[in-house]
This record gives structure tokens, sequence and C-alpha cells, in this order.
């Protein structure tokens, strides 16, 4: 079974050790958020380890501090956010 991935822009660093953090995600509907601080990264559920890590990020939006999940899918090289929907039509 095939799934489409609802890929979005991100700008992250990679550092000397392999290590990724996420800097800014482009998400529609929100416009570019800066990611202000990861909280936690580990293997997204039921993917499989190492296949797509899940990173749950803070942002502070409109003076609140708010936190959403991110996900960079390591075979593909493409991150998305878990239940986002985009209106564009794939065929």
């Amino acid at each position: 079974m095939d799934v489409t991935i609802h890929g979005i822009d991100v700008i992250a660093m990679f550092n000397e050790q392999g290590e990724i953090r996420p800097l800014y995600a482009k998400i529609k509907g929100y416009g570019t958020i800066k990611i202000e601080r990861v909280i936690n990264v580990d293997d997204a559920p039921f993917t499989g380890r190492g296949n797509v890590l899940e990173f749950v990020c803070e942002y502070v939006l409109k003076n609140m501090t708010n936190m959403f999940k991110l996900r960079y899918h390591v075979k593909e090289h493409m991150w998305s956010v878990p239940g986002l929907q985009t209106d564009d039509k794939e065929s």
C-alpha cells in the first residue's frame, strides 16, 4: 500500500555527527514558522526504526508558545507534518 506524503518546505541544520535540527518550516495556512526549540526527537510510531524521525518542536505565534510534530522521512529526504492535508490534487 502506497501512502502519499504531503511534503513541506523546511530549513534545517545538519551537524558533523549527522544530527538534524529543523530551524524553519513553511506550513500552508501558517506561513513560515521559526522553530524556537526541539523538545524531543525519536522514531515516528509504526514507521520502522530509522525510517522516519519525529521532532516535537516549539514555536511562538502571536506571542503564544505552541508545539507541533514535524517528521523527516529519511529515504525520501522529505519533511511532513502528521495529519496535514493539502489542497493540491496529485495523480
